[in-house]
């Protein structure tokens, strides 16, 4: 009995017309209406809008359809934006090299050193509660509860003023990365610093992720991707962004994380293994800066002095006579338990594993065209048997 009709096909392939893949990337650029292609950080609120930081050009917030862009003019504090965050009472929280901003959704209140801050340039900013942590290149961080700064800086025993960013894991232990000063954790009282040790061979750290399977996720400025794992450092091994910036790390809904590095958009599997998108498989230029993914689990990524890109149905992978396929005419296929098989105008194939191999043919055919295949138990089956045999 045949138990399941899968699929059945015709269709014409040329070799001229293929790509080995073929990667779906959209590009909004300031033609699109943004307000600047130099983008720093990428940020979807609690509403689902996308907030854009740029260099240059204050900042943009996307719905989906058209930008709405917000600079000096309108009451930010700064036109070079660095990054973007939410807090829990919705506003939009903005930091610059002249300061901070926060955005209620109608009207800026703006932060400097001439009203609490130690240091204008603001690398990164942790919304916590009540608490704003925001973390300078130069102040240290400045925290700010009911309109009331606290400090944590070099006097009181962190170990660098220089700092890029804050990060609170799942035990609420805070993560503090440092220029030159190394990893700073902060239990609430006190710090205890990691720099340049056996496993983690850098004196700086610029971001941290925490993915779902419990690793501690650590971007440096210039020696690649780290991760920690039952309390051990380990360096993920790409050599071409081991001595990289990595500015920003992300988890997608499979589970894989991707970086933004000086070499192209990261994807590292589970495994381990890797992918890096670059300008030869869609992107303009190879200097990411920002990368996120969207509640709907699509990839948006900002390509420095490029604009933002968004990445979805990830690749098509095309096989043709060069892949091992017996012609270009595929004429059906049928998947298995073990892969798929491929009817071609000059016989049958099978695919497992990324291989292709050509499959012998029953003696009692005497044409080698199968125009559709069945699956039958566990195996598939040449029901329509040679080509005078049509649907």
């Amino acid at each position: 009995m045949l138990k399941k009709l899968l699929f059945i096909f015709f269709c014409v392939v040329t070799l001229g017309q293929l790509k080995a893949q073929d990667y779906n990337f959209k590009h909004y650029g300031q033609k699109q209406g943004l307000a600047n292609a130099n983008i720093k950080c990428i940020f979807q609120d609690s509403y689902g809008f996308l907030w854009f930081a740029t260099q240059g050009g204050g900042i943009s917030k996307f719905d989906g359809k058209s930008f709405t862009n917000y600079d000096k003019q309108d009451g930010l504090v700064g036109n070079d934006v660095i990054c973007i965050t939410e807090d829990e009472h919705n506003s939009i929280w903005i930091g610059t090299v002249d300061g901070v901003s926060k955005y209620d959704r109608k009207k800026f209140t703006n932060y400097t050193i001439d009203n609490g801050l130690k240091e204008n340039k603001v690398f990164h900013i942790f919304c916590d509660g009540s608490k704003t942590w925001i973390s300078t290149f130069g102040g240290g961080i400045a925290i700010l509860e009911n309109e009331k700064f606290t400090y944590l800086n070099t006097t009181n025993g962190l170990s660098s003023d220089k700092v890029f960013s804050v990060f609170k894991d799942k035990s609420g232990k805070y993560w503090i990365g440092t220029s030159k000063g190394g990893i700073n954790l902060y239990n609430g009282k006190s710090f205890t610093v990691i720099k340049e040790s056996k496993n983690f061979n850098s004196a700086s750290a610029f971001c941290f992720y925490e993915s779902t399977d419990g690793k501690i996720w650590i971007g440096t400025p210039g020696k690649g991707v780290y991760y920690i794992e039952n309390n051990v450092f380990r360096q993920v091994d790409i050599p071409l962004i081991n001595t990289d910036y990595i500015s920003k790390i992300v988890e997608d809904k499979q589970h894989n994380i991707w970086c933004a590095t000086e070499h192209g958009l990261v994807k590292i599997y589970k495994s381990l293994s890797y992918k890096i998108f670059n300008k030869d498989n869609g992107l303009a230029g190879i200097d990411i800066s920002s990368v996120i993914c969207d509640y709907e689990g699509e990839i948006w990524v900002s390509c420095f002095g490029n604009g933002v890109y968004k990445l979805t149905n990830e690749a098509l992978s095309v096989y043709t006579k060069q892949h091992g396929l017996n012609d270009n005419r595929v004429i059906a296929f049928c998947k298995n338990n073990e892969g798929f098989l491929f009817s071609t105008t000059s016989g049958l194939n099978n695919f497992k594993n990324g291989i292709i191999e050509p499959v012998s043919l029953p003696k009692e055919l005497t044409e080698d065209i199968i125009t559709a295949l069945f699956l039958e138990g566990k195996h598939c089956t040449q029901e329509l048997k040679i080509k005078d045999y049509l649907f």
